[in-house]
């Protein structure tokens, strides 16, 4: 978000969510004067946090580790379109950079990824109608289904 407003991008960013960094992230905010841009949410019940799904263009997920990455299934569920590292099964979640972008570990590369969907609105249609359509294939019926399946052999 910083580097997106260096290159003259309107942006807000919100973040969600709470951990030991919240403190350094909020003291970041202030030392860099972006309290205009930058809601820190804290943790939040996740009921609430579909409505920012839902109004988000994208999630951006830098994690240098993950097991299972729920977030990234959840943000293209609701169209949210994820910039994310390759952790986990990352990488097959967003269709190899169809439906998701790959980048390395860095703000540079997110605020890169950033300005060229801005710039290239329908790829960046495609992108979050194939997340949505990819995410919307697992819910909670079909693992039922799959488990009577199973069961059932």
């Amino acid at each position: 978000m910083e580097e997106l407003k260096k290159r003259g991008h309107n942006v807000h960013i919100d973040l969600i969510g709470g951990g030991a960094q919240i403190d350094e992230i909020n003291n970041y905010t202030v030392s860099k004067q972006l309290e205009n841009n930058v809601i820190i949410h804290g943790k939040m019940n996740p009921a609430n946090v579909i409505e920012y799904y839902k109004s988000a263009h994208f999630l951006v997920f830098l994690s240098m580790s993950e097991g299972w990455p729920k977030v990234v299934a959840e943000a293209m569920w609701w169209g949210c379109l994820p910039i994310t590292t390759n952790v986990s099964c990352v990488k097959q979640m967003v269709g190899y950079g169809n439906r998701g972008v790959l980048i390395e570990p860095n703000s540079s590369a997110a605020a890169e990824v950033i300005v060229e969907l801005i710039k290239n609105p329908d790829l960046y249609g495609k992108m979050c109608k194939e997340a949505m359509e990819w995410a919307r294939q697992y819910h909670f019926e079909r693992f039922e289904e799959e488990i009577v399946k199973l069961v059932n052999v």
